[in-house]
């Protein structure tokens, strides 16, 4: 009988993009119920990690550890020493008092001879597209990481066939086995339309919204919607945009600030909700409810918004990225993601019409099995590799 490889994952995300620890949480809920044969996932986490998915996943049975080694200051205070010795001789000693096989690497950077196999996950290359939103220091730290991580790594991992034509268009000297694993999300529980309705409420939202649940980062696009939202409000007086996420950019910190001023400008107060950080159980009954899921964003690796709406069913209204025509190409209006008034109208095709179009249900959610799966095939490769 073949153990199951012990595969270390360190925090992804954070307090900024709390979807990375949503991602990671789902990665090893899917680990549990469809590879447990082939992969014992032990979550390595500091005391920021969040509170609700280690609940969760510890009462799955999940392995957690908990070590400050891996809070963000610790583990950037380890880069300096990765790169000139070789290796993070911390986080080496914690791997292997818990006999780790495999290290799940997502922005870090373990050192380029660091004894314990890496899979090094990228989620896109966004800094390669959109160079204009980041500072120059904030673009090499990143592209800096990128060629260290890739120059010392058997095997990466990347989410779409778009990230992979990207790696090899920006990195071709990278020679590690290329892994692409798109993720999916649990079809999630039908809501009563009671739930439903109590969480539009507490929204103060009327009874039809549109709805764009993003982070308030610059890349996201969001000023496009707004627009959109003006030009739609000519044909459609009562349509309404509810726009949840994060309200911190830290390349653009007055974001969030210019957007509500945005909004008022154009008296657009009714109609554009610039509601910020809401608990993840209103999401999921305001993704349930809309009209439609609306992602203007300008870059993605691969949208959990959209997984969620397919898996909710919603229809979706996505701009034109190579990676939106991966996730949905036939379940979805698209727009190009420079045309407010190409947004405006499909916004008022959906709006307007008296029976729209739901994901059909065989189509609803990806195959979590699949996903893990797919992770495992990627840890054994990095594994016996090395």
């Amino acid at each position: 009988m073949t153990v199951p490889l012990r595969v270390a994952f360190p925090p992804v995300g954070g307090d900024i993009w709390t979807g990375g620890q949503n991602w990671l949480a789902n990665l090893v809920r899917a680990l549990m119920d469809h590879a447990s044969d082939r992969i014992h996932p032990v979550l390595m986490v500091d005391s920021g990690y969040s509170r609700s998915n280690m609940e969760d996943l510890a009462s799955r049975g999940v392995e957690i550890v908990h070590s400050e080694e891996f809070s963000s200051t610790a583990r950037r205070k380890g880069l300096p020493t990765a790169i000139l010795t070789g290796r993070d001789a911390h986080l080496l000693s914690a791997y292997r008092a818990h006999h780790i096989d495999v290290v799940f690497e997502s922005a870090d950077y373990h050192g380029w001879r660091f004894p314990v196999p890496t899979l090094s996950w990228f989620p896109d290359f966004q800094h390669q597209h959109l160079p204009h939103m980041f500072s120059r220091a904030a673009w090499w730290r990143r592209e800096i990481g990128f060629r260290l991580t890739m120059a010392s790594s058997e095997a990466v991992m990347v989410s779409s066939a778009d990230a992979a034509n990207d790696l090899k268009k920006f990195y071709p000297g990278s020679r590690a086995l290329t892994h692409i694993v798109p993720f999916a999300v649990p079809a999630p529980e039908v809501l009563p339309d009671a739930i439903v309705e109590r969480e539009r409420l507490a929204a103060g939202l009327p009874a039809r919204w549109l709805f764009l649940p993003n982070h308030f980062w610059q890349h996201k696009n969001h000023a496009l919607a707004i627009a959109a939202v003006a030009i739609a409000r000519d044909s459609c007086p009562d349509i309404v945009l509810a726009c949840t996420g994060g309200t911190v950019d830290p390349r653009n910190p007055k974001l969030f600030e210019n957007l509500q001023a945005d909004v008022a400008r154009r008296e657009l107060g009714h109609n554009v909700r610039l509601m910020g950080l809401v608990p993840y159980s209103q999401v999921k009954a305001l993704m349930q409810g809309a009209v439609a899921l609306v992602n203007p964003s300008l870059f993605e690796g691969w949208s959990t918004p959209v997984e969620e709406a397919k898996a909710s069913r919603t229809p979706m209204i996505l701009s034109d990225l190579p990676v939106h025509f991966e996730q949905a190409a036939d379940l979805a209006l698209f727009f190009k993601r420079d045309s407010a008034e190409e947004l405006a109208a499909a916004m008022i095709k959906v709006w307007n019409s008296v029976d729209t179009k739901r994901v059909p249900a065989t189509e609803s959610q990806k195959p979590l099995a699949a996903f893990a799966n797919r992770f495992a095939d990627a840890a054994a490769a990095s594994f016996h590799s090395s």
